[in-house]
């Protein structure tokens, strides 16, 4: 049992400091009675993992590292728009209820984003009145990001932002979102 837990696992490819077995896609890790399945979603690193706990009562848990943030996406550091289209079609494919635990915490700057790209999204601005008032604001789910994420809406060719970018092809749409909230250009218009 000591040696197990010395086990630190990173995805296939990054050969990240530290790391003493890496990890690809459709491996299982055993923790304890716990199976993680391990989905690879490269393009912010060559060998960035996404991990999934199914549990046998409750929602699954999906811990999206530095590609799903809550409302957002991380960066293309090592990867191409169509990589990360494809990690947001596979992520956005796990049931609506799964927990999304994300990398970091940029929730409210995420959803003013969103603001910008979808100003008509009801559920979107209640979102983010919510995340202003909260401190913490992870988990989110699935069927959450479905809902407001312009990243995940962008891969899934949802009308208002196929309409927003200009294209159906979800790895032009998720390459324009991307750069668009990167410019910053948007903040001046939404006067932040």
């Amino acid at each position: 049992m000591g040696d197990r837990l010395k086990v630190i696992y990173g995805g296939v490819g990054d050969n990240a400091q530290g790391v003493t077995k890496e990890v690809g896609d459709g491996d299982v890790i055993e923790i304890g009675k716990l199976k993680v399945h391990v989905i690879a979603t490269p393009c912010h690193t060559p060998g960035h993992v996404c991990y999934v706990v199914k549990l046998e009562d409750g929602p699954q848990l999906a811990f999206t590292g530095d590609t799903l943030f809550v409302g957002g996406c991380g960066n293309f550091n090592s990867g191409t728009p169509k990589q990360m289209a494809e990690n947001f079609r596979k992520l956005g494919s796990l049931k609506g209820d799964t927990l999304v635990y994300c990398g970091h915490e940029y929730t409210e700057s995420n959803l003013l984003y969103a603001s910008f790209v979808e100003p008509d999204n009801v559920g979107l601005k209640k979102k983010l009145e919510w995340a202003k008032a909260n401190v913490l604001t992870v988990p989110s789910t699935i069927l959450d990001e479905h809902e407001m994420n312009p990243f995940m809406r962008a891969a899934f060719l949802s009308p208002s932002l196929v309409k927003h970018c200009g294209t159906s092809d979800p790895a032009e749409a998720i390459k324009f979102v991307r750069h668009e909230k990167s410019a910053g250009a948007w903040k001046k218009q939404m006067k932040l």
